[in-house]
C-alpha cells in the first residue's frame, strides 16, 4: 500500500512539474500539440528502451496491441484533445475544475462496477475534492455548454485511462510494454491533429530542447509509469484522488516560477485537497485489509 502512495504521490509531483517545462516550450512558438507529439516520441523510446533492458518482448498478441493502442488513443490522446479544444472555451482556471472532478467519476464507477465499497470516508473526500478545487480554480467567466462537455469529457477519458490500468487482462504485461503501446495510441490521434493543423515544428534552441525532450517527455515518461505502477497496487479510485496533488504543484510552481497570483482562498482549498486525499487513503487502506 506504502509503496503504491509513493508511486502516485511522486507522479503526481512529476505531472505538476511539466506543465512548467511545457509553458516555456510554448512561448518559444511551438503549438501545444506539437509538444504532445514530441512527448509521446520520448516516451515511446524510453518505454522500448526500458522493456528491453528489463527483458521484456514488446511483440504481444495483436488483441492485446488493439487493447491498449485504444486506451492510449482513448485516454492519453482524448485527454490532450478535450483539453485543448476546452481551453479554445472557458478560461483555463474553469477548465482545471471541472477536469479535475474526474477522481470523484473514478469513485463513481469503481463502486458501481467494480465492487468497492462506498463508506463515510469517501463520501467525505469526495465533496472534499468538490469544494478544493472551487477554492483553488472556480468556475470563472463565461461557462460555455461547448466548452463545460470539452472539459468534462477530458476528465471522463483520463478517468478512463486510470480505471483500464487497474483492471482489464492487458495488466498482466510489463509496465514498459504498457506503456510503449498506449504511448502509441495517444501519438496517433495527436500526429494525426498535428498533421492536419500543419504545426510541426523543432525547438526553438538548446534550452527549449532540453525543455521539452527532457523536463516534458521523460519527466512525463517517468509520471505516466509511476501512476500506472501505483494504480496497480491501490486501486483506481485511490490513486485518482492521490493525483489531485498535481493541482497543487503546479499551482505552485506557477506561483515561484511565474509569479502568478495566490490567496487565502486557495490556501484553503489546497488544505480541502490535501485532507481528501488523506480520507481517500486511509479507506484505500481499510479496503486492503
Amino acid at each position: 500500500m506504502i509503496q503504491g502512495v509513493v508511486c502516485v504521490v511522486l507522479a503526481s509531483v512529476l505531472f505538476g512539474i511539466t506543465p512548467i517545462g511545457n509553458k516555456y516550450v510554448v512561448m518559444t512558438g511551438m503549438a501545444a500539440e506539437c509538444i504532445v507529439v514530441w512527448q509521446l516520441a520520448v516516451m515511446i523510446i524510453l518505454s522500448a528502451a526500458l522493456a528491453k533492458g528489463a527483458g521484456q518482448k514488446l511483440r504481444i498478441p495483436a488483441k492485446d496491441t488493439a487493447v491498449l493502442l485504444l486506451i492510449g488513443i482513448v485516454g492519453i490522446g482524448g485527454t490532450d484533445y478535450f483539453l485543448n479544444m476546452a481551453y479554445s472555451e472557458l478560461q483555463v482556471s474553469s477548465v482545471l475544475m471541472i477536469h479535475f472532478l474526474y477522481p470523484t467519476f473514478v469513485l463513481l464507477v469503481s463502486i458501481l462496477l467494480f465492487g468497492r465499497k462506498f463508506s463515510k470516508l469517501a463520501g467525505m473526500a469526495a465533496i472534499l475534492c468538490i469544494a478544493g478545487l472551487f477554492l483553488v480554480t472556480g468556475l470563472a467567466g463565461n461557462i460555455t455548454p461547448l466548452g463545460a462537455f470539452y472539459a468534462a469529457a477530458s476528465g471522463i477519458v483520463y478517468g478512463i485511462y486510470v480505471l483500464a490500468n487497474d483492471h482489464g487482462n492487458t495488466n498482466r504485461f510489463h509496465l514498459a510494454v504498457k506503456l510503449f503501446y498506449t504511448s502509441i495510441g495517444g501519438a496517433l490521434i495527436c500526429g494525426t491533429l498535428m498533421l492536419f493543423g500543419r504545426s510541426f515544428s523543432l525547438p526553438a534552441d538548446a534550452l527549449s530542447a532540453l525543455a521539452l525532450f527532457g523536463l516534458v517527455g521523460a519527466g512525463s515518461f517517468l509520471a505516466f509509469y509511476l501512476l500506472t505502477a501505483g494504480v496497480k497496487k491501490i486501486g483506481a479510485a485511490t490513486a485518482a484522488f492521490l493525483n489531485l496533488l498535481e493541482l497543487i504543484v503546479a499551482v505552485a510552481g506557477g506561483v515561484i516560477i511565474y509569479k502568478d497570483a495566490f490567496s487565502v482562498k486557495t490556501a484553503v482549498g489546497f488544505v480541502c485537497i490535501l485532507l481528501s486525499v488523506l480520507l481517500i487513503t486511509l479507506d484505500g487502506a481499510k479496503e486492503k485489509m
